[in-house]
């Protein structure tokens, strides 16, 4: 399951600045074991910052030229070892495209895109050109049902307005 990908190198010592695509930081403990690339070539973490520049260091990965090889690969995990760390949390593939339904069960559209924000993600919800941003916060998003597709959320007073 793709759980990041490389963006740029940072540095001279194979640290490459990294999109991640979870809030699973676990995943990148050093020495978890990660895939690399459509090959999923087999990789171990050997540093990860998960701070606001979240930079990985691959083993074996020990310099720059070494580091662009790696630019715009995604990076992979094996699915068992995420769910346990899972509990009532998604990976951004699930979410996007799930409809999302507000407790009366009127429909808002769906999940097309997620910002990351320095608090929380937000769902971005687009039905027939309208769009509205849904903070990802569990006094809003009540409920996420992957095998139904659908979101289940409450809109907070005054955050629909904001929307308009």
């Amino acid at each position: 399951m793709p759980v990041g990908k490389f963006r740029k190198p940072v540095g001279m010592n194979g640290s490459l600045k990294v999109a991640i695509f979870t809030d699973l930081l676990e995943l990148f403990e050093p020495g978890s074991p990660l895939f690399i690339g459509d090959q999923r070539d087999p990789a171990l973490v050997e540093s990860f910052t998960g701070q606001q520049n979240r930079l990985l260091k691959v083993a074996g990965c020990d310099s720059r030229e070494q580091a662009e090889a790696l630019r715009g690969k995604t990076i992979y995990c094996h699915g068992e070892r995420a769910s346990a760390y899972l509990r009532g949390r998604f990976f951004q593939f699930q979410i996007v495209g799930l409809q999302v339904n507000t407790v009366n069960d009127e429909c808002l559209g769906n999940v097309v895109e997620i910002l990351q924000t320095g608090a929380n993600d937000v769902y971005v919800v687009r039905d027939d050109g309208v769009e509205i941003l849904i903070p990802a916060r569990k006094e809003v998003v009540l409920d996420v049902d992957l095998e139904a597709g659908k979101m289940i959320v409450d809109l907070i007073p005054g955050l629909r307005e904001l929307q308009q």
